[in-house]
């Protein structure tokens, strides 16, 4: 029954392709049925493949590092039903939201095209055991990424920048090959390296562009989180691994975290923000990986996807969806009774300086999924009943696999560990809705604050940069006149057997 996962890949490639040749002769409402069942049956394979006894494995080499190795076990089972249940969201919120009936046919069509796709190549994606298997899917995601944006956008600098990003992706590719070919010689190393190629990854999804097309939103997404969750796998892969990681490390990775959350908070799209907590909760999963919990990888993952996805893809803020929302934000307090309760122990004792940075960077999260929760879209046309009866049960559907998660072993904790397993979240929760309640409430004065902060902001920038430029100016003014006298060129001999020196040192 583990083949059940290939399978379910393979239905959902095959939809795909021939959604692909249908879409000049049958109707959209056809392709959408069509592409709807697939998904459906694809999921339904994926919780018939649920591993009962042990582990599945397919390799295509025997090497550990450089073959191509992917298992299917407790950890990697869940990862892969998020995303196969991803597709099965995305095609049910996409037909409900009203607007996206009345838009051109081939970017509707195109869209559901893309969203199956995304779970295609998801699913080997996620069950990756093998630095060069990681490689190659992230090789093959980034491709298609480029080529449905060249094949999209038609001025030569949005395809430049695309080129460029991809560019930058590629990178990853390159060092993932060289992790795999010197692992077995340098473990220790090799793995510090292999978190900085995860976390440079996260940093590339931060940094998504601006002159996304509307259209492309509700593909984009499902193609962001399957992207994020093939990180994560690779994070999950580590998370096994003996080896050990300096403290500074942590330390850079914590400050990743709260950078993230303040880019979620500046996001100026509901996207882009979505992207903004790709980079704070996959940091915190790579916190985790340092500390040897890969059941705290497993629900920064969870928290990472699930209550972004949710407020991203919803159309619109019916009092229907409310419950669903809170249950979305409930699992920020990270409590035992929560899918993301494992994510707590981050901060068990003994307490390091370097643990307030995972705090403030879940604060800042609370904050921004708060303030956007609270904010969304009202549509004004009427919508038919039948699209909110497909919205209300997409959005079922999410809450339910979220919560669901809760059932499955790796997702319950051993303990509650007493007060350390409600104090960080919690604490965490208070102070964010307290901010966001002030903030809603006093949006003139932090406006005001927002712009007296950002003029000084510019003012302090400016002087800072304008000392610097005359410091090095009068400095570099200074040996020019040192060796233009009359001692110029013994102090050009004592300079050049300093730097001799400093060399052999």
């Amino acid at each position: 029954m583990s083949l059940f996962v290939w399978i379910a890949a393979g239905i959902l490639l095959l939809s795909a392709l021939v959604m692909a040749l249908a879409a000049r002769r049958a109707t959209p409402a056809r392709l959408w049925r069509g592409g709807l069942l697939a998904a459906l049956v694809a999921l339904g394979l994926g919780f018939a493949a649920v591993p009962r006894g042990g582990e599945a494995q397919w390799q295509l080499a025997q090497e550990s590092g450089a073959g191509l190795v992917w298992r299917l076990n407790a950890q990697t089972w869940p990862l892969a039903v998020t995303v196969l249940g991803l597709v099965v969201v995305a095609l049910m919120l996409n037909v409900a939201y009203h607007q996206a009936v009345s838009k051109d046919r081939r970017e509707v069509v195109w869209g559901w095209v893309l969203m199956l796709l995304a779970g295609a190549w998801a699913v080997p994606a996620v069950l990756a055991a093998s630095p060069a298997t990681f490689g190659a899917m992230w090789f093959v995601g980034d491709i298609a990424v480029l080529l449905a944006d060249l094949g999209r956008l038609s001025r030569g600098q949005h395809r430049s920048a695309v080129v460029w990003a991809a560019f930058a992706r590629s990178v990853t590719w390159l060092m993932a090959g060289g992790v795999a070919v010197t692992l077995a010689a340098h473990p220790d190393a090799v793995m510090v390296l292999w978190l900085a190629i995860l976390e440079v990854r996260l940093l590339a999804m931060a940094t998504q562009p601006t002159f996304i097309l509307p259209a492309d939103v509700y593909w984009r997404v499902p193609w962001l989180m399957v992207g994020l969750l093939s990180t994560l796998a690779g994070a999950l892969w580590a998370a096994v691994q003996p080896f050990a990681v300096p403290q500074w490390f942590v330390v850079t990775l914590g400050l990743l975290a709260a950078w993230g959350a303040w880019r979620w908070n500046a996001g100026r799209s509901l996207f882009h923000q979505g992207a903004g907590s790709a980079v704070t909760f996959g940091s915190l999963a790579l916190i985790a990986v340092t500390q040897g919990q890969p059941g705290g990888v497993l629900a920064w993952g969870a928290l990472a996807v699930f209550p972004v996805t949710g407020v991203v893809l919803v159309p619109r803020s019916r009092r229907v969806l409310w419950p669903f929302f809170g249950l979305w934000v409930a699992a920020l307090t990270l409590w035992p009774f929560a899918p993301t309760a494992l994510a707590a122990a981050l901060w068990k004792p003994p307490l390091a300086p370097w643990m307030v940075l995972p705090w403030l960077a879940l604060w800042g999260g609370v904050l921004a999924l708060g303030r956007r929760g609270s904010t969304l879209p009202v549509g004004d046309t009427p919508v038919p009943r039948e699209m909110q009866a497909l919205c209300l049960a997409g959005v079922g559907l999410w809450t339910a696999l979220f919560w669901g998660l809760r059932l499955w072993k790796p997702y319950q904790p051993v303990g509650t560990e007493g007060l350390w397993a409600w104090l960080p979240g919690g604490v965490a929760v208070l102070v964010g809705v307290v901010m966001m309640v002030a903030s809603l409430r006093h949006v003139r004065r932090l406006g005001y604050a927002e712009a007296v902060l950002t003029k000084w902001g510019n003012r302090l920038a400016e002087g800072t940069f304008w000392l610097l430029y005359r410091l090095i100016g009068r400095t570099l003014r200074f040996f020019s006149l040192l060796l233009e006298g009359e001692g110029g060129v013994l102090w050009a001999f004592v300079l050049l057997v300093m730097l001799a020196v400093l060399l052999q040192r």
